[in-house]
């Protein structure tokens, strides 16, 4: 993974959300709000100056709840531009018993290059050597789409028989970086959805929509059919570059049945060759093939390359925005030494790979040890003990059909640590646990001819096991420095494997289903309950409970997923064929979407329902709803684009309410790639867009006409911005998507600089203005030893303008837990600030700033919060001379939530919910002095009526306010009693038009029309939508406005007064004067030193001196007060006045 800032220093492009990627359809959520286009593009034109803390799996580990499975995928280069994200990924699984030998082919040993690929398992012996397909066309792999041939025994040799793909073979799978494996299907008669793309055909598909069209031949292989690929969002990859590498060997007992049992087995020669043991057994050599991407094209055109050498070795990527990654390799090896981006560029970035070697049974294979950034920090890894002993060992165990043999290493655990570049180490513990799915047909064969086929009988096996063992990951383990240990366990239920056969079966009875339990640090339970049931629901998630404690204890929380049956819907009833033999046919050809979740907290039922799916099995209707009385009823209808053309799926035109009729949302799309058009909403046009031939965002225009513009695209940040105002803003983005310069629509400009992972590192602030100002510059070091109560192993960032000082030490997640903020001119101007965090990353304490330099735990004052098993703040407990003030929130039935402050006083909101629990829409508020507010919404959320009632020390009261909204869903109008009715309309932009107040108004509408033109207060706008004109009811004088290119309020005139102001390159304000027509004007100016800071004020009689320190602090205010002094937390402690007085000031400490 790599470590850098996010927001602008590490940014996706999001704006691909609209002009590049298919949106698919959202099955539920409450108060879904989707980001704009003229949203995002602002997102890439700012420059962060934060750290992001690491995320939820900083490892890259991925586990499976389900299975227990562990394995890692970091990222080490992620370079975002035009077109698809150039990257370059790592991948660790745990090797089986016979996997072990293949590492040696592994680009980065232990660990495993992750690109684009398909790959499946070859034969290499006999009449099969290489990717074949059982045809009369063997190398027609794509277009006579099958499973390989039948290996031949050797001529003449009686002892074996032929090698049946069935006791081999694993199918063909479809590989993506991050999002794992997918099975190839060969496209069944019923699955007309399939791209229309220039005549092409698409005989193999994928459950997941993906699409595969043939190439006549691999490029480095004419003798052989290679792939197509088209992804749901348009997006094409050529998997055509054909590389081998080791797979294990296959070994059965001579004289085996075509589908007798066999175990995988190899040993390495002396040569480094791979070569079948010597015994009396019949032997298969293999090997794994798979068709690299050598390209990659979104569906504007834009690419990635991949090439290769002679020896199948990626040596590069490029892009066709001319991003560029190169990889160096170990001489004659296939261990990558390091990749470099931008490698012809002038500063470089480069990765490098280091290794040791296997010891004990991985003697002779390569372990990555350790991955050093471009900075110097590295990533190390000690997974030996993963790779060396984590598999199941059965090599001493026999096993019968009905029961998989019983590993030798059963009860042992394993482990495997990883040290990020922040610091933290994770600890991967794992170890056999034995697993199983019910109701399966069982099928048993014997390993010799003549041997029985009984389910207990010696040397027989299940074709379709309904058990077996894998390594299950038992605990998980992250330490640092600034940081307690974390610790997370897991736990498995019984196997619950069971036959047809078994009487169970015949009754119905057997259980169908297994568990996942996971504790989490706080010492909170969580189930996940899966189906393992031999049918379309395998392995989905049925359920989840949260527990208060462990397990069995307090459930808080309970999801219960129901889904759609595989055959009952518009879709396809079955996608394709699967071509493997003995796998779940159901589970991996059909589709079988979430039709039902149901949520139960704090006693209360939460269902989110789909009514209706088209033929993609994306939901076009569903039912939101709560059993909370009074609460209301949302049903929706959802249309999509699904484009054939370009196989672009799951963007979302309309979004309608069935109950109203109303189109809630809608979104037009331009035909020719799909990008966004038009949006709309409740019927008005908000928006109208065009995006470039790369798929960039061109330009929005807004309901009243006006254009933004942007620009020469440089890594997909534009570099020219043209505003609807006829001013421009200017970039200057380099090679590697970082923004060198900003020159704003008034000429001025800001220049930055980074370090080697892309970290601000310099802000040089624009030059000609009222002061030379100082640069800010930001200073990144990894501390080894321990400092100020932290240990070792953390990093620190020091912040330095002129003599401002703030350094920030960071625990091993990377969040910020101690900052001293000083002067270095002033050695007793240290204020320190300490910050704890739970696990989830949420603040569990923040202390009040104290003077100095203490160590982290010398500073314990301050506020500390308390969360539920669901991560909700149920306490704030913060210290003050009275003792600790305590703050407490409960959870309640009914969507309420009930507030006790420190008094004793209670406050209870109850809030608007639909599928899901929420507590942003307030509906009701019962407030501890006897007064009730209730909030009367719509479907959608908006208020139609406050109401506010309730009686207190012998006085009573009911009032209510009401609110109409227009066709469009605006507010138009409220009425109070003491003060009539409000109307407000609005002109294209959903800019207030003219409001009207006070009045008196029949009937329940808007009442626009009811408004007399003299009663209206106008206004005008500018092409920034920024006021130009306010004109009130006749008899009070109107007012205009002027504004700078920055937006800054630049003159006011209103009548015979005139405001005018101006401002420096900062944007701060400089000067402001006043004027009556007739008369002079009357300043102010106001200076400010080389920080920013406001140093004087000019009147026109005198000027009054502040005289700031470092951190913008007045030490004095003319000769009125000097010598002043301030409390940590910046507020005055004491100072002299012009008569030599001294004032103190006495400070809670809460305050």
């Amino acid at each position: 993974m790599r470590w850098m800032p996010k927001g602008r220093l590490a940014r996706v492009v999001a704006l691909a959300a609209w002009g590049g990627w298919a949106i698919g359809g959202a099955l539920h959520a409450q108060t879904a709000t989707p980001v704009t286009p003229e949203e995002e593009y602002k997102k890439n034109i700012r420059v962060s100056e934060e750290i992001q803390p690491l995320g939820e799996n900083p490892f890259g580990e991925s586990i499976s709840l389900s299975s227990g499975g562990l394995s890692f995928e970091q990222t080490d280069v992620s370079a975002a531009g035009i077109g698809p994200v150039l990257s370059l990924s790592r991948t660790f699984s745990l090797p089986s018993q016979q996997d072990r030998t293949g590492l040696k082919d592994n680009a980065f040993g232990n660990w495993d290059l992750d690109l684009p690929r398909i790959t499946t398992i070859t034969a290499n012996q006999q009449n099969v050597t290489g990717w074949q397909v059982a045809s009369a066309h063997p190398r027609a792999i794509c277009s006579q789409f099958n499973p390989p041939p039948s290996v031949n025994p050797p001529a003449g040799n009686t002892t074996v028989t032929l090698w049946a793909p069935s006791q081999w073979w694993h199918g063909y799978q479809l590989v993506m970086p991050g999002q794992g494996s997918q099975d190839l299907l060969k496209r069944g008669s019923a699955n007309t959805l399939a791209p229309t793309m220039g005549g092409m055909s698409f005989p193999i598909v994928t459950r997941q929509q993906w699409q595969i069209s043939c190439l006549a031949q691999a490029e480095n292989d004419s003798t052989i059919e290679a792939f197509l690929a088209v992804a749901p969002d348009g997006t094409k990859y050529w998997f055509n570059h054909l590389a081998y590498r080791y797979a294990p060997n296959m070994e059965r007992g001579k004289g085996a049945v075509p589908l007798g049992a066999m175990r995988a087995t190899a040993s390495v020669s002396p040569n480094g060759g791979v070569q079948p043991m010597v015994s009396a057994t019949d032997y298969l050599v293999r090997r794994e093939a798979a068709m690299l991407v050598t390209r990659i094209e979104d569906r504007f055109g834009n690419t990635l390359t991949y090439s290769y050498d002679g020896s199948n070795r990626l040596t590069g990527i490029t892009a066709s925005d001319g991003r560029a990654l190169s990889v160096q390799y170990g001489d004659g090896t296939p261990l990558i030494r390091s990749v470099t981006l931008q490698p012809a560029g002038s500063a470089p970035r480069t990765w490098t790979y280091g290794y040791g070697a296997g010891t004990g049974d991985i003697a002779g294979t390569t372990e990555l040890q350790s991955v050093t950034l471009p900075d110097g920090s590295a990533w190390h890894f000690d997974l030996a003990a993963l790779t060396n002993g984590a598999w199941v060992d059965t090599s001493e165990a026999a096993s019968v059909c009905n029961a998989p043999a019983v590993p030798n290493n059963l009860g042992t655990s394993y482990s495997g640590s990883i040290t990020h570049p922040s610091g933290l180490t994770g600890t991967f513990t794992v170890t056999p646990v034995k697993r199983g799915r019910s109701y399966v047909a069982r099928d048993c064969w014997t390993a010799q001819v003549g041997g029985g086929t009984g389910p207990t009988d010696p040397n027989t096996f299940a074709t379709t096991p309904n058990a077996w063992y894998a390594m299950a990951i038992t605990q998980r383990v992250y330490s640092g420095a600034g940081l307690p240990t974390r610790t997370w366990t897991y736990a498995y239920s019984p196997s619950n494997e069971s036959w047809t056969a078994d009487a169970c079966a015949g009754a119905g009875s057997c259980p169908t289903t297994v568990w996942t339990d996971e504790t989490d640090p706080s010492g909170n339970g969580t189930r996940y309950t899966f189906s393992n049931r031999f049918d379309a629901s395998e392995s989905l998630l049925l359920r989840t409970d949260t527990y208060r404690g462990a397990v069995g204890g307090t459930r808080v929380r309970s999801e219960v997923n129901g889904y759609a049956d595989p055959t009952g819907g518009p879709w396809p009833a079955a996608l394709g064929d699967n071509l493997q033999t003995y796998v779940n046919p159901a589970q991996t050809e059909t589709l079988s979407p979430l039709s039902q979740r149901q949520i139960v907290q704090d006693g209360d039922t939460y269902t989110w329902q789909a009514e209706a799916f088209n033929a993609y099995a994306q939901v076009t209707q569903a039912r939101r709803f709560s059993a909370i009385a009074g609460q209301g009823v949302l049903e929706e209808q959802t249309g999509y684009l699904n484009d054939p053309a370009l196989w672009v799926l799951g963007l979302p035109t309309t979004v309608t309410n069935v109950a109203t009729g109303e189109v809630e949302s809608q979104n037009v799309y331009d035909s020719a790639k799909d990008t966004l058009k038009e949006r709309w909403r409740f019927g008005q046009k908000l928006m109208s867009y065009s995006f470039d031939a790369q798929g960039n965002l061109a330009s929005f225009t807004d309901g009243n006409n006006h254009t933004t513009t942007l620009g020469s695209y440089q890594r997909g940040i534009p570099q020219a911005i043209g505003y609807p105002d006829g001013t421009s803003q200017h970039l200057v983005v380099d090679d590697f998507g970082q923004i060198r310069s900003i020159t704003d629509p008034a000429g001025s400009t800001t220049s930055y600089d980074y370090d080697a992972m892309g970290r601000l590192t310099t802000i040089t602030y624009p030059t000609g203005d009222e002061q030379a100002w100082y640069p800010r510059t930001f200073a990144y070091a990894y501390v080894p030893s321990a400092e100020r109560g932290i240990a070792a192993n953390h990093w620190r960032r020091t912040v330095s303008q002129g003599d401002y000082r703030q350094v920030t030490w960071f625990d091993a997640t990377l969040r910020p837990v101690l900052t001293d903020t000083y002067s270095a001119a002033d050695g007793s101007s240290h204020t320190s600030t300490r910050t704890d965090y739970d696990w989830r990353g949420q603040t569990t304490f923040a202390s009040y700033p104290v003077a100095g330099s203490p160590d982290l735990g010398g500073i314990t004052a301050g506020a500390r919060r308390t969360y539920d098993a669901l991560g909700r703040l149920t306490a704030i407990q913060q210290d003050s001379e009275l003792g600790t003030l305590t703050t407490t929130t409960a959870y309640l039935s009914g969507a309420r939530q009930q507030v006790t402050d420190p008094k004793g006083n209670v406050t209870t909101t109850s809030y608007q919910v639909f599928d899901a629990p929420a507590y942003d829409r307030v509906i009701q508020v019962q407030a501890p002095e006897g007064i009730t507010q209730a909030i009367t919404r719509d479907l959608y959320g908006h208020p139609t009526a406050i109401r506010q009632y309730g009686s207190n020390n012998g006085y009573s009261g009911d009032v209510t306010k009401t609110l109409v909204y227009d066709s469009y869903h605006r507010l138009c109008r409220t009425t109070e009693p003491e003060s009539g009715s409000t109307v407000t309309a609005y002109d294209g932009a959903n800019n207030a038009a003219w409001t009207a107040e006070g009045l008196s108004l029949t009937g329940t509408g808007c009442g626009q029309e009811q408004v007399a033109a003299g009663a209206k207060t106008t206004r005008t706008y500018d092409a920034m939508n920024r006021v130009l004109t306010l004109l009130p009811p006749s008899g009070t004088q109107s007012t205009t406005y002027t504004y700078d290119a920055l937006g800054h309020l630049k003159s006011a005139v209103s009548g015979v007064t005139t405001w005018t102001g101006t401002y420096n390159k900062l944007g701060q304000l400089t000067g402001e004067a006043l004027q009556l027509a007739g008369q002079n004007a009357w300043g102010i100016g106001y200076a400010h030193d080389a920080y920013g800071h406001l140093s004087q004020v000019h009147y026109p009689d005198q000027y009054v001196d502040y005289a700031p320190d470092a951190l913008g602090r007045a030490t004095r205010i003319g000769n009125y007060a000097t010598n002043i002094s301030y409390f940590p937390d910046g507020a005055v402690q004491g100072y002299t006045l012009g008569n030599g007085v001294s004032s103190p000031v006495k400070q809670t400490l809460e305050k």
